[in-house]
């Protein structure tokens, strides 16, 4: 990241001493530096996730296998949230989903990457015979799903009255 940093302004410094002839690298420098902010963002949000308790033992599992998908979708009651982490629109939502884990965190939330676990997600939207789309969050009960909702549709107040 310091090397996109120190990349873009090194880029854009000498774009306007070169003046006209620079150019190129002004805009070099401006694009660096845009590549520099996503790669903070990435970051932080990655920070995020492992605060969130992204972990086995936390209130927000990361599902990784199918084993662990059947466990999810066959839970009395549970929360299985489909998360693309280079999103900003799922990276709101992601947030609604920590502030309702944090506000009720005795609701199993199961969270599986659109990403990185293409696959896995193609099969949560087979096996619950729910159109995918990113972010969104499927309420199950014993197996079936109950109720989903995408993008802006996430809130801590949609989740609760779905889950508490």
């Amino acid at each position: 990241m310091v090397l996109f940093g120190a990349a873009s302004l090194f880029c854009f410094v000498y774009g306007v001493i070169a003046g006209q002839d620079g150019s190129g690298y002004i805009v070099a420098g401006i694009m660096l530096l845009f590549g520099f902010i996503s790669n903070i963002r990435t970051f932080m949000h990655r920070n995020q996730m492992s605060e969130a308790g992204s972990s086995a033992d936390g209130p927000i599992r990361q599902v990784g296998t199918d084993d662990e998908l059947e466990k999810a979708i066959a839970a009395e009651k549970a929360l299985i949230y489909k998360h693309s982490p280079t999103c900003p629109i799922s990276r709101a939502a992601f947030d609604q989903v920590i502030r309702f884990a944090k506000k009720y965190p005795t609701v199993p939330i199961h969270m599986i990457d659109v990403v990185r676990q293409r696959g896995l997600s193609q099969s949560a939207a087979k096996k619950l015979a729910i159109r995918h789309e990113s972010p969104q969050a499927i309420v199950v009960t014993n197996g079936k799903p109950v109720w989903n909702a995408s993008h802006y549709e996430i809130t801590v107040d949609a989740l609760a009255a779905q889950l508490v």
